[in-house]
Formats: C-alpha cells, structure tokens, sequence
C-alpha cells in the first residue's frame, strides 16, 4: 500500500497559481532593499576607519593583494592567488584609501543582490519572505566579521560572505517550483548564470559543490533550457570579469593564470582543508541543529507532497556542508535559506498534510522559524560588526600601516604584548616510509640560512606589529628601500609595508614553490616566530636548494633582512 500522505509526484507538477507580485511591489521592494543596503553601508563606510582584531594575518594578504592592483598589478598574471579576480575587483574599482574603499565594495556587493532578489520575488516568493531574504543576504555582504563566533571585528575573507550571499539569493530557484509566467527559462537560466560567473571568479568551491544540484535540478524538472541559458549567460560573464580585472588584450592569459593557481593550491599538502571534515562539521555541538533543521525540512517538504522540493533540499543541504568543510570558518550559513523556501512551500502543500502532529503550513513556518533561530548569533553578529569602525580607541588599535597607506585601517594593537609560542613537544611518530619521513622532516624542525638559525616557533599574538617593524625598517635603510622584498611565510606583506615595489611572480598566499619570485627577489624578510612555520622553512629549503646567495643585512628582534649576493 502507498502512504496516504505522500501523493504522487505528478499531483504536484503543476506551478503554483498564486500571481506575482506587480509592479509597484517590486519596485517598493527594489526600494527597500536599495534603503536597507545604504543603511548598512553607511554604518560602515562614515567613520572612515575600520577595526580590525581578528586574523590579522588575513588582512595583510587582503591588502597585498589591493596594493598590487593599484600599482597596476594583474591578478594571475602578476601574481598568484587561488582567489578570484572578483575577490579584488569590486574594492580595487573605488579610488579612496583602503578603509573607505572597503566598505564601499562591499557596498558594491550587497547592490548587486537586488536584482536576483527582485526576480524571486517574481517568480517565487513573496515580497516580505523575498525582503527578508535580501536584506539578510545583503547583511551577508556588508559585514565586518568572517563567523558567528568571532566576537572580534575584521574585514578578512569577505569572500566567503559575498559567495554565501549569492547563495541565498540564487538557491530558491533550484529549491522551488515556479509560478506560471514568460521567460521563466531565460531568467532563472540567466540568474545561475550570472551567479555561477561570480562564484568562479569568487570562490570557485561553492561553485563545484553547487553545479551538481543544478544538473539535478535540470533533470527532475526537465529545465535544460534553462541550464542551456545559465551556462552561456555564465561563460559571457565570467569572461566580462576577466575582461574588466586584466583589459582585453590579457584576459586569456589571466583567466589560464587562475586555472593554473587553483591547480596548484589544490595539489599544495599546506592546507589540504581548512578545518574539520563533514562529517564533523555536521555534528558539532554547533553543526548538529543546524543538520537536523535542514533534515526535517526535506523531510516537511516530502510529507506535504514536494517530492521534488524535498530531494533538492537535500542535494543544496549537502551542497552546504561541503561547501562550509572546503571554506575556513566551517560554519553552514547557507542554512538560512530553507527558511524562506518552507514559508513559500507552506501554502504548496496538498490539503490535509500533516507533520509532527499539526497542520502541514503551520509547521512549515515553525520549522522556518527554528532555521531563523539556528542562524541567528550569525545574523546578530553580522549586524553588530557594521558598527565596529565607531568603537576604535587609541587605547586598543593603532593604525600600523599609515605610513604604507592604509591610515584608516586600525589593528589591535599588541605593543607590549608581542610573543611567540615556541613548540616544545617532541617529533611526531612516524607512520609512513622512507619517503614520508623526509616530507615531515622538510616541515618541521629549525633552519639555518646564511649563518643565522630559526627555530620551531609561531607568532600567536601581535604578528601584525611585526609586520609593521620590518617594514619600517627596511623604509629607514637608504641601502635597502626601494628594493623588491619577499616575505618568508605563508603571506608576503613585508613589502607592502616597507613602501618597496611589488614583484612580479609573488604568491599572495605560498602554497605551491615560489619559483618566478626567488627570480626577483632583492631581499628576504625572515621572522623568528612567523605566522605559518612550515611555509617559512618550505621557502628557506627552496632558495637553498636553488643555491640563491645571500648574505644578512639588517637584524631586527624579530627579523633578519638577508639581500642577494650579486657576483
């Protein structure tokens, strides 16, 4: 016998009656959204600063990555980043200094939410669930701070909340049927398209964990049209990206540039993920609420007859927590959006659905309102971190970098307090061969280089001042200012501070050999306590495997600046 309460699939092929909203809504809520957009804009934009108290080291490499770009730099021709031309773009187009341009790209952002909002709310939402979803996903955008449970403000990864919010705004065309109306193919193909553009040139791994739930989404409502569209909307897109980041006549060498960086980020054994697994991730005293929320939705969405609704929000769900398991943070912000999809399913349901007991609507919203509450401290902290540029005291930041051109950029300040964590414990046992052992011992332990030793040690607090004392006093020596300099560690900010030109070759972060830099490098800044231990003794075997000579040229505390030995 078949469950009464699970009709066939075919009793809900047909699009929802309910007509779109008119004209004048949808230009009330392109209003609204443009009114809540400038408010959170402007929160962050007027006092010109910004605070930043939390991965400093991520910060650095932001503004390295700006720096090179107004020095006329191009992304994955001039230098290496895993990262997208996007994740650059929309700052680097605003000619202010660094905080104002900041904020005014993540202004850039969040405006160009509006119209994928506007077209849910056409096609499936109504006007306050799409409000609510825009407003959130804009809030997304705008922030100052990288995870609920980051109380401290900072502008670092804004990647990852600009690819969350083209999530929210994008997925419900894949998690909902649509109402009857024209160009339904054209639109919803054209809206994953775009979004698939700028997740490509964004983050490039919410898009591989995205595609296979659009391919799914094709087949179960036969839309291959619509895929049709979304692919050639995107492939135009992403070359316009690449266009505007590198000009016409470099475009194609960028766009392989950055095919080759992922390749070699992929391969790097630095980070081979940034956190926990999956699997983990999803059971967490943190992660679990948020599994079984979603869980029960597609569950809610099967029992009330959306069979098909119900198997995308289980194919987006594990698109999801893939998705937070590949992107530091390792927090599932894209749960929010079930909560809109389940207020709209809530009136799709076949007459008589009933889940947990009650009404198959009123639970529907309740299920909405639990996804809300798991979301929350994301949303609050979100909100709270658009004020933090108001709250700088002298007593507590200090801008390390105005003399590099970034005055309005204020960072903890660790004066006082600068101090490494010197690691002590013995070898770890080995488990592989012969082969293993000497890719462990290429990680870990002291390095000699040109007559000076670094030990085993990692800057746990205050690497940003360090940052900024090299700089300064490479600034300070006539013999060495105006040189190229590389940075021996994870990041490379020593130049930018020092006021020294940008090389070409550089890596933003050094997951793979540094090759072309060694090329053009005239210094070295190496630190006693860097911030990733294993990349700095990566760089020293390099250069001495390629029998680079150099010699030391200026002993700081905590820095020793080598230049090459030129025959």
């Amino acid at each position: 016998m078949t469950d009464p309460r699970v009709p066939p699939v075919a009793a809900r092929d047909a699009a929802p009656d309910d007509p779109p909203p008119g004209a004048a809504a949808l230009a009330g809520l392109a209003l609204g959204l443009g009114a809540a957009g400038a408010l959170m804009a402007a929160a962050l934009a007027l006092p010109g600063q910004l605070a930043v108290q939390q991965l400093g080291g991520d910060m650095l490499h932001l503004l390295d990555g700006l720096t090179r770009i107004r020095l006329g730099q191009i992304p994955n021709v001039d230098f290496s980043t895993p990262l997208g031309p996007l994740g650059f773009l929309p700052i680097a187009v605003w000619d202010a200094p660094p905080a104002r341009a900041l904020a005014f790209g993540q202004a850039t952002a969040a405006a160009a939410i509006i119209p994928f909002i506007l077209w849910l709310a056409r096609t499936r939402l109504s006007v306050a669930s799409a409000f609510w979803l825009g407003a959130a996903a804009m809030l997304f955008a705008t922030a100052a701070a990288w995870s609920a449970t980051a109380y401290a403000p900072t502008m670092a990864m804004h990647y990852n909340r600009w690819a969350w919010a083209l999530f929210l705004a994008t997925a419900p065309i894949l998690l909902l049927t649509p109402r009857r109306g024209r160009g339904l193919d054209l639109g919803d193909g054209a809206a994953l398209g775009l979004a698939g553009a700028a997740l490509l040139t964004l983050k490039v791994t919410y898009l591989a964990f995205l595609a296979p739930a659009a391919l799914m989404w094709a087949a179960l409502w036969g839309r291959w049209r619509a895929l049709g569209w979304a692919m050639g909307v995107g492939l135009a897109a992403a070359a316009a990206i690449f266009v505007a980041s590198a000009g016409w006549g470099m475009a194609l060498q960028a766009a392989l540039g950055y095919a080759g960086d992922l390749w070699s980020a992929a391969r790097s054994d630095v980070r081979p993920a940034p956190g926990m697994g999956p699997l983990q991730l999803a059971t967490t005293p943190a992660g679990a609420p948020v599994t079984l929320a979603l869980v029960a939705a597609a569950r809610a969405l099967q029992l009330c007859g959306l069979r098909r609704e119900a198997l995308m929000m289980a194919a987006a769900s594990l698109s999801i927590v893939l998705i937070a398991w590949q992107n530091f943070g390792n927090a599932m912000m894209g749960a929010l959006v079930a909560a809109p999809v389940l207020a709209a399913a809530a009136h799709r349901s076949r007459p008589g659905a009933r889940f947990f007991g009650a009404p198959a609507p009123t639970a529907m919203r309740a299920l909405a309102l639990w996804i809300v509450a798991t979301q929350a401290p994301t949303l609050l902290a979100f909100q709270r971190s658009l004020f933090s540029g108001w709250a700088v005291t002298e007593e507590r930041h200090a801008a390390l970098f105005a003399d590099a051109g970034a005055p309005g950029i204020f960072f903890e300040d660790a004066r006082g307090e600068i101090r490494g964590q010197i690691m002590l414990e013995p070898p770890r046992p080995r488990q592989g061969g012969a082969g293993d052992d000497a890719a462990e011992d290429a990680d870990e332990g002291p390095r000699s280089l040109a007559g000076r030793r670094f030990d085993a040690c990692s800057a746990s607090r205050g690497f940003e001042r360090l940052v900024s004392m090299a700089g300064a006093a490479i600034a300070s020596q006539p013999a060495l200012r105006g040189r190229t300099v590389l940075t021996a560690d994870l990041i490379n900010p020593v130049w930018w501070a020092a006021g020294a030109p940008p090389q070409k070759g550089a890596q933003l972060w050094a997951y793979a050999p540094l090759g072309p830099a060694l090329e053009t490098m005239d210094l070295l800044a190496v630190s006693t306590c860097p911030a990733a231990p294993k990349a700095r003794n990566r760089i020293i075997d390099e250069i001495a495997a390629a029998g680079i000579p150099l010699r030391p040229a200026l002993d700081l505390p905590h820095w020793t600046i080598f230049e090459r030995v030129v025959p």
